[in-house]
């Protein structure tokens, strides 16, 4: 980083207990699934994950162990799947983690942040939708850094989301 800057603006290192999670509030958590972002915003606060390989292994064990940290964490209501980017993930993977998320009880709230809807719209497909879905309900926060990004495209893969009850 530049003079001024930390590696980890957000302290989110300092409130994970296990790699690839932040439980900074309560009843929440941040679960980082990717290093990996179709893009590469200036306004990042996790540079030093999608700017160097290697940092955080992102694997299934290390979901793992992020599910039973949530699982032993009844407090734990709302879960903000992240990274990079969760939607640069094959839909297998994305599905095998929000199975299991639902599966956990106590969780209410899963909310997807995501660039991908603007960056790659075309990945907003049917089958993708109909995956989601069977997950409802699923919230997605989508990124974008200006006015001029929402094309027909982006449009339509939003109004596909909306329709979906993303």
């Amino acid at each position: 980083p530049s003079a001024g800057e930390a590696e980890d603006p957000l302290g989110e290192d300092a409130a994970s207990p296990v790699e690839g999670l932040v439980h900074r509030y309560p009843d929440r958590v941040l679960f980082l699934v990717t290093s990996f972002c179709a893009v590469y915003c200036r306004y990042c606060t996790r540079a030093r994950l999608v700017s160097h390989t290697g940092e955080v292994h992102f694997n299934e064990k290390q979901y793992e162990k992020a599910l039973a940290y949530i699982r032993a964490h009844t407090e734990i209501r709302d879960v903000l799947i992240s990274g990079g980017d969760p939607l640069t993930r094959g839909a297998d993977r994305l599905e095998w983690l929000l199975s299991r998320l639902r599966a956990i009880p106590h969780v209410e709230f899963v909310r997807i942040g995501t660039k991908v809807p603007v960056s790659l719209p075309q990945r907003i497909t049917p089958e993708f939708l109909a995956m989601v879905r069977k997950y409802h309900p699923v919230w997605m926060s989508l990124h974008f850094m200006h006015p001029a990004e929402v094309t027909p495209e982006v449009h339509e893969a939003c109004g596909r989301l909306a329709d979906a009850g993303i």
